[in-house]
């Protein structure tokens, strides 16, 4: 866990280098995806302070929790600043249910955290999480930008234009999953 909350920054700072649509769709409470071919850096905007967003990120035994493609996560080794998970997602594809199992390690720093893949179903997965404090530049009401940037492979042949697109709208549910969750636990003091 990071020493301390980082030092909190303006909405206009953090998002000035986003295109105006991405920031629009940020500040609407959309989810803004840049990238393609699995190589992605997706963002979105919590109404929820940074510890507590900081929780929802790194609470890995409670994901099938409030993730809708993870139906079991749980910590397969834990010491100091590195977590190791394994994680059993289930996703509907073309009329089948395909399971996979990811196993990752999670090594965290002072405002994000790095992942990798150590074993599972794609060929490649690693990225990191990083979130920031900012005060609303109207309200002055602190939000989190939630910013996830991920390279991801995996080996289908002929379907890998389908893995990317699955992989994509899967990034998007997910992001929009822990924002929520976040802004569900603030609401809850």
């Amino acid at each position: 866990m990071p020493s301390s909350q980082p030092l909190t920054s303006s909405l206009d700072n953090l998002m000035s280098h986003l295109a105006a649509p991405d920031r629009a769709l940020l500040e609407q409470g959309g989810i803004a995806i840049m990238g393609e071919d699995g190589q992605y850096t997706a963002m979105a905007l919590a109404d929820a302070n940074w510890q507590t967003t900081w929780e929802v990120v790194r609470d890995y035994e409670n994901f099938a929790n409030f993730l809708p493609t993870v139906i079991s996560s749980r910590i397969v080794e834990a010491e100091g600043n590195r977590t190791v998970v394994e994680q059993i997602d289930s996703r509907d594809v073309m009329l089948t249910t395909i399971e996979s199992t990811l196993l990752t390690e999670n090594i965290e720093k002072s405002q994000e955290i790095e992942f990798r893949l150590l074993d599972g179903d794609l060929e490649k997965l690693e990225g990191s999480w990083r979130l920031d404090s900012i005060a609303d530049d109207n309200s002055g009401l602190l939000k989190t930008l939630i910013t996830q940037q991920v390279t991801a492979q995996a080996d289908i042949g002929l379907l890998d234009g389908a893995f990317y697109s699955i992989f994509e709208s899967s990034l998007k549910k997910n992001l929009q999953a822990i924002a929520a969750e976040a802004e569900r636990r603030a609401s809850q003091g």
